[in-house]
């Protein structure tokens, strides 16, 4: 068993996300503090980007144990963050923290081959599409602020296999009728720019055009042939990043 098999657990059903946490190694003193923390139905104090952890989002706390030197079984608690406290570093509040099965050894294998978070950071379990997305362009936007010294710096030093975490997204199962007409319709050309698809797909030498809904279904439009439209790849992504950006404004 490892971490990801808590994705199904009833407490859990409803977290976007979740993160685990922990203490330094050997440092009996923050072992008490998140102890006691524990205790208050709280955990803290994490370097966490503002709103990068949320409300109703699942929060893991991996502490050693408190009989043994070499720490194991390593005790496992997770809660439903019910109140953020953000100062320089984050404090979670929880409703109730619930204890759950040890971890008798292999801290690692537990975490699907990842290595705890050290320090006062946090990891990510599971998180949702849209926020990984978001955290993501965020920090292509801080590191382009940073300039080239900086970014190279950390190049250097940076990881070459990326880390890998479970995405939780929503999907809506649309009609292939509609998507079918409307690409019909368009007849190869976009239904913005007006030009000729950029190239036709190899699988069926068809026009390579994407069907776009005019008002999005996740803002309650409907999956019909009136509320879409053909676009090349090019003006797909310009209306995104127009709508994002009037969104974000």
């Amino acid at each position: 068993m490892n971490i990801l098999a808590y994705r199904s657990h009833p407490l859990l059903a409803d977290c976007a996300q979740a993160f685990l946490v922990t203490g330094k190694t050997d440092d009996a003193k923050m072992d008490a503090k998140n102890q006691n923390l524990l205790k208050q139905q709280k955990t803290g104090h994490w370097k966490v980007a503002k709103g990068r952890i949320q409300v109703g989002d699942a929060i893991f706390v991996l502490l050693p144990s408190q009989t043994r030197h070499d720490g194991y079984p390593r005790e496992l608690h997770v809660g439903i963050v019910t109140k953020i406290e953000h100062d320089q570093t984050a404090l979670f509040h929880v409703k109730k923290f619930v204890a759950l099965e040890p971890i008798a050894q292999n801290v690692k294998e537990f975490l699907v081959n990842r290595v705890p978070p050290q320090g006062n950071t946090a990891l990510p379990i599971w998180v949702s599409s849209p926020c990984l997305e978001q955290s993501f362009e965020a920090s292509v936007a801080k590191s382009s602020q940073d300039g080239v010294a900086k970014r190279l710096a950390r190049l250097r030093q940076a990881i070459r296999l990326p880390k890998r975490v479970m995405v939780t997204t929503e999907v809506y199962v649309r009609n292939p009728d509609v998507v079918a007409e409307v690409l019909y319709r368009a007849n190869g050309f976009c239904g913005s720019c007006k030009k000729k698809a950029p190239f036709l797909r190899q699988r069926d030498d068809s026009p390579f055009l994407e069907v776009h809904h005019s008002l999005r279904l996740s803002d309650g439009g409907e999956d019909t042939v009136q509320n879409a439209m053909a676009l090349c790849p090019n003006c797909h992504r310009e209306v995104h990043d127009i709508a994002r950006d009037s969104i974000e404004g």
